[in-house]
């Protein structure tokens, strides 16, 4: 992923020490931003872990209720209403998992722009000369 025209440009015109004080702090965002994917996964994780928990006893209470019940005509109609209740919750656990994915790809997308625009700042101290080149790196800046 190269660097946006425009950002490109405004880099190009800095010079040399605003484009090294930009360094640590791309680098902190990286690391913010990584370390907030981790935290979002995690979270992710434990709704799932819940979600599994909360339909496994859902259905436990459900099959109980079914059992007790009996025979009773009216009272397997109100059943029947639980029952689709707790179907509609259960459901609707997983509806956030688009929103969870849009934020993942965004915190993506932000780290790697980030991270290009870290590189793009080492390899412009390399072609003015601030940075030595590592062997060989020399003919990808020619």
């Amino acid at each position: 992923m190269a660097l946006d025209e425009t950002t490109e440009k405004l880099f190009r015109a800095a010079d040399a020490s605003t484009l090294l004080a930009l360094l640590p702090l791309l680098r902190r965002q990286i690391e913010w931003t990584a370390a907030e994917m981790k935290r979002v996964q995690a979270a992710k994780e434990q709704d799932a872990d819940a979600d599994a928990q909360l339909a496994e006893a859902s259905g436990e209470a459900l099959t109980a209720l079914h059992t007790r019940l009996g025979d009773d005509p009216d009272a397997r109609d109100a059943f029947q209403g639980i029952r689709e209740k707790f179907n509609s919750v259960i459901g609707s656990l997983g509806k956030s998992d688009q929103h969870f994915a849009q934020y993942m790809d965004d915190l993506f997308r932000y780290v790697v722009d980030l991270t290009e625009r870290e590189r793009w700042i080492i390899s412009e101290m390399k072609r003015r000369g601030y940075l030595p080149f590592f062997a060989g790196e020399e003919q990808q800046f020619s």
